[in-house]
């Protein structure tokens, strides 16, 4: 899985996160 930051958490990209 991608590095989870502050901004994804609370946008809640989780799965986007991961495409970074």
């Amino acid at each position: 899985m991608g590095n989870l930051d502050a901004a994804d958490v609370e946008e809640g990209a989780f799965t986007i996160s991961d495409a970074k």
